[in-house]
């Protein structure tokens, strides 16, 4: 729907573009929160960081207008506290025109490429069983 144009952005409203499985989206959050929200809770003791995580106080796009009942959602949207903060991995030129459009804030986090797909050979290569072939890394790019 962040894609399609129903979201209507706001101007103060902040943006934090990352791929799928990017590294520091989760710390990228959980800041950009406690530097939006410092003056709401002042006190350390009730920082709502303290008993929720980051990915629940900064909501992806994409997982809020996945389904139906889009009046709940679009209503969920409306009744949010300003400055609005969402995260997404809906990549910028698929971003709906109100957003793009919009003097809205946006982050974007990235990690070089090989960076990326070295981490990944690694994790694909530990979750393998023993009992299937691990790739060598000329394989893997091979493939």
């Amino acid at each position: 729907m962040a894609s399609k144009g129903g979201l209507q952005a706001y101007e103060d409203e902040k943006l934090l573009l990352s791929l799928p499985k990017e590294k520091g989206t989760t710390w990228l959050k959980a800041l950009t929160f406690s530097i939006l929200n410092r003056k709401r809770f002042s006190s350390s003791d009730n920082h709502p960081l303290l008993t929720s995580n980051s990915h629940e106080l900064v909501p992806f796009l994409d997982f809020i207008f996945h389904g139906d009942n889009i009046q709940h959602k679009l209503s969920y949207l409306s009744n949010m506290t300003e400055p609005r903060l969402f995260g997404t991995h809906i990549p910028f030129p698929s971003l709906s025109n109100s957003i793009k459009e919009s003097n809205c804030k946006i982050v974007y986090i990235c990690r070089n490429p090989f960076d990326t797909f070295v981490s990944y050979w690694i994790f694909a290569n530990k979750i393998n069983p023993d009992s299937l072939h691990k790739l060598t890394m000329e394989e893997a790019l091979e493939n």
